[in-house]
């Protein structure tokens, strides 16, 4: 039997539905059995969908609002055990025909064409409460357990009043510990009709072990729902808003102080993209209140959310490797720990408890390409941005500063040699080192430490021609951060049918050749080993590079470059610099 739940036998119906329109009208049936009947009373179950409308309500989508009815009680042919036993790979193997038994039976009082939301065709908002409690929270198999499911998938056909009737879940009574339910089943599985996915493990500790995925508590789509014994699920978080297309999305790409308001005041929360499509950071505030009284903490959330094409490690289900698109589309996002689609930043690591991963915590005001933990993407790279000062106020929002502490504006590649230069986003760099290592295997790195000024650069000399690198540029800051980015390169080819010459390609000139006045070239002589001594001088006057590793260029004049070989042989060469 599969551990795992929610509608992983039908891939398709977790695709998003659209919730847009000024009222989304849902239906909740109770269908009991003849030995199995609701324990509570009309009274009851009707406030529990007028709660259900309150939580919905309360989540700050914008422009839409929810309305859930309370249908009527009906009571099926056959026993609970008929309908909710299990089969070797599928539990509740006929809770489709319960669903439909019901729904025939309350066609009398329901006007099921009410439901269609708009679509004129087909009703997908449809909940069916049976009594007692969930085979989830320790009931025998054949009660029921919380899921969504599809008739037509399972084959079902069933119309009613001029309308098909397909998507609906399945809740029971009874919540975790036994007493009426609260909202969060029925605001778990009706997040499933819109299109939600499950945050927590489905599968258990198959695929690698169980994942912390979002530490249950903080999330309705994990195990949220048992908040408080199912009475108190937590709001939506930006995970959710997102799926659901509900708005309230900034994306920062521009360096500046930030503020994050608890999400439930205005559904607004923040995004930090990577260069891969689908793969990025959200960035939520939460409060330690109302629909999050029970969520552990308060302040900033980040979530590392990955729903791109790459690969995503192992399925024990599917026995392969699946890309990120693909767990998500089989509900399977949080299922291995070495690959988390879905992942919750701890700010700290190794926290135990969900006060640990609220933003800041102590020693945790960081967040960026080596902290600890880092604003990393699973390819390795950090982006260009970071957060600093994360802080948190009085009034519950969360501020930071959004800074690019690494600018690589330049790289100039040479045969024994190249030449990086980058400028610091921030302030307070006390040291700057920079790495590169070959791309072979065996190979051992190097490093050099570079000038602090406000540009910066630096040339990696002894270089192999014809030869990949990696190299990584790292900041260190006063406050004990640092900061660093990088890339690859591969050196220019050895000439032997081409003379020496001093190389200035890639600098910047006018259209008649002439070069502006503070042009910065590099001093580079194109062909030799890398070993010669090369003395430059302008206009007879001896010349060095600045802090950048550049020449600057201020008046027209004579470059000459005299270079000496290890045998004492020396070349001369010219090259007449025009400026205007």
């Amino acid at each position: 039997m599969r551990t795992f739940i929610l509608s992983l036998l039908f891939p398709a119906l977790l695709s998003s539905l659209s919730i847009s329109g000024a009222e989304r009208k849902v239906i909740v049936v109770f269908a009991q059995f003849p030995d199995l009947q609701f324990s509570h009373g009309r009274t009851q179950l009707d406030s529990l969908c007028l709660a259900l409308s309150t939580y919905y309500n309360s989540q700050a989508l914008p422009g839409r609002t929810f309305r859930f009815d309370a249908g009527p009680i009906v009571t099926l042919e056959k026993s609970f055990a008929h309908y909710g036993a299990n089969t070797t790979d599928m539990r509740d193997a006929l809770a489709g025909s319960m669903a439909a038994e019901a729904c025939r039976k309350a066609d009398e009082d329901v006007d099921f064409s009410a439901y269609d939301n708009g679509n004129g065709t087909t009703v997908n908002d449809l909940l069916i409460m049976v009594p007692g409690k969930s085979e989830a929270y320790g009931a025998g198999d054949d009660y029921f357990w919380p899921q969504t499911i599809s008739l037509v998938k399972s084959r079902i056909y069933l119309a009613l009043d001029k309308r098909r009737i397909d998507n609906f879940a399945v809740v029971s009574e009874l919540g975790p510990g036994g007493s009426f339910t609260g909202t969060g089943d029925l605001a778990h599985e009706y997040g499933h009709l819109m299109g939600l996915k499950d945050y927590y493990d489905t599968d258990g500790d198959l695929s690698g072990g169980v994942s912390k995925a979002l530490w249950g508590i903080t999330a309705l789509m994990d195990k949220g729902n048992r908040n408080d014994d199912g009475r108190t699920p937590p709001n939506l978080n930006a995970i959710d808003r997102e799926l659901l297309e509900a708005g309230g999305c900034e994306v920062l790409e521009k360096p500046g102080d930030y503020t994050l308001e608890p999400i439930t005041r205005n559904g607004r929360y923040a995004k930090i993209l990577s260069d891969i499509s689908s793969e990025y950071y959200l960035l939520e505030c939460r409060e330690e209140s109302g629909n999050d009284a029970f969520i552990g903490g308060s302040g900033m959330l980040v979530y590392h959310v990955d729903r791109s094409g790459s690969d995503a490690a192992t399925s024990s289900y599917y026995q392969r490797t699946l890309s990120a698109l693909e767990r998500w589309s089989f509900n399977e996002v949080n299922c291995n720990p070495s690959h988390e689609c879905a992942r919750l930043v701890a700010a700290d690591p190794s926290a135990t408890s969900a006060a640990g991963i609220f933003w800041p915590a102590p020693g945790k005001t960081v967040l960026g390409s080596d902290s600890n933990p880092s604003l990393r993407f699973w390819d390795g790279s950090t982006g260009l941005l970071a957060l600093r000062n994360i802080h948190k106020s009085a009034d519950g929002t969360v501020g930071f500063s959004l800074v690019e502490p690494l600018h690589i504006e330049k790289i100039d590649v040479f045969q024994n040699s190249t030449l990086l230069n980058w400028t610091a986003g921030v302030s307070d760099v006390d040291s700057c080192r920079v790495f590169w290592t070959p791309i072979k295997e065996g190979s051992e790195t190097s490093s050099i430490k570079c000038t602090v000024a406000p540009e910066m650069g630096v040339p990696l000399e002894g270089l192999e021609p014809n030869t990949g690198y990696r190299y990584l540029i790292r900041l260190f800051c006063s406050d004990g951060s640092s900061f660093s980015a990088g890339g690859s390169f591969r050196t220019l080819v050895q000439r032997t049918d081409v003379f020496r010459c001093i190389l200035l390609r890639g600098v910047p000139r006018n259209t008649d050749g002439s070069f502006a006045t503070g042009t910065k070239i590099p001093l580079v002589v194109f062909n030799t080993s890398g070993t010669e001594h090369i003395a430059w001088s302008f206009n007879g006057t001896e010349i060095h590079p600045g802090n950048d590793g550049r020449w600057t260029v201020r008046e027209s004049g004579i470059l000459r470059a005299e270079v000496t070989d290890a045998d004492g042989g020396r070349d001369i060469i010219i090259k007449e610099i025009v400026v205007r």
